[in-house]
């Protein structure tokens, strides 16, 4: 054999090799490539549960710390309106009243109301009759560190409160 069939015969053995080794590096890289495709697939599916369960969780949360607040019974004078509340819900923090017009409203509670504790609003006019309807709110937070207000309108003539609404603020 000459030598240059011998060259032939090597570059062609080297060539073959190579392209062998091209296609093997392929192969490899195509099954490293689906392999992370199916890992992150996982892991987005994985967040997307973490991200349900960790929302569920905060609503859960929220609902556990959500005061109840209920009119259980008032007195009612010309002047003056007392209307006891109950907490039957989670316990409220830095409670609050806030009111319009030219009476006085005042609170009969500590700051925390826990659960099953009553609370009492009284409203009074110093010098006139109390008006007709008289708008009040009870501000107050959650063991969230979230602050509400409880807007409540009060008819002086059944001295029955009547909740409006629940804002944020």
């Amino acid at each position: 054999m000459s030598p240059q069939v011998v060259i032939l015969i090597v570059q062609t053995a080297i060539g073959a090799v190579t392209t062998g080794v091209i296609a093997w590096y392929t192969w490899v890289t195509y099954r490293l490539h689906k392999s992370a495709q199916d890992q992150t697939r996982v892991l987005r599916d994985q967040l997307d549960v973490a991200k349900q369960e960790l929302k569920m969780k905060t609503q859960r949360e929220r609902k556990d710390a959500e005061p109840i607040i209920r009119y259980q019974c008032g007195t009612n004078t010309r002047q003056k309106i007392r209307c006891v509340f109950q907490n039957v819900g989670a316990q409220i923090f830095d409670l609050e009243i806030a009111h319009r017009g030219d009476v006085e409203a005042s609170l009969t509670a500590r700051q925390n109301v826990l659960r099953g504790e009553d609370f009492a609003v009284d409203v009074q006019a110093p010098t006139q009759d109390l008006p007709s309807s008289l708008p009040f709110e009870i501000h107050y937070s959650t063991r969230l560190d979230e602050r509400f207000a409880k807007h409540f309108e009060l008819q002086t003539s059944s001295g029955i409160p009547t909740e409006v609404k629940t804002v944020r603020i």
